[in-house]
């Protein structure tokens, strides 16, 4: 991951959702996939070996960081939730 972002210190709440989202060895190896391509949910925790449940809170507070966008697909069986790196929204915060 190459990527530099400008935060101002007055933004706090974002710097501190960053950190916590930053903060798990789990939600940097999401980041790290993520950089090769989109994964849905199940698939994030496919790759990690953890239950989809936990994939999924982990996905919530990277999306809450503003490091990941998510998007809700129709699937089979009601709707999945793909997840990419989000590049457009961190450009909007510089």
């Amino acid at each position: 991951m190459d990527r530099t972002e400008k935060y101002n210190l007055s933004q706090k709440e974002q710097l501190a959702l960053i950190g916590k989202a930053l903060s798990s060895e789990l939600r940097l190896r999401i980041l790290s996939e993520l950089e090769e391509r989109a994964y849905n949910v199940n698939e994030i925790a496919e790759c990690l070996q953890i239950p989809a449940s936990s994939a999924a809170l982990h996905v919530r507070v990277l999306e809450e960081a503003g490091l990941i966008e998510t998007e809700l697909r129709a699937a089979v069986r009601g709707s999945m939730k793909i997840c990419k790196i989000g590049r457009a929204s961190c450009r909007e915060r510089v």
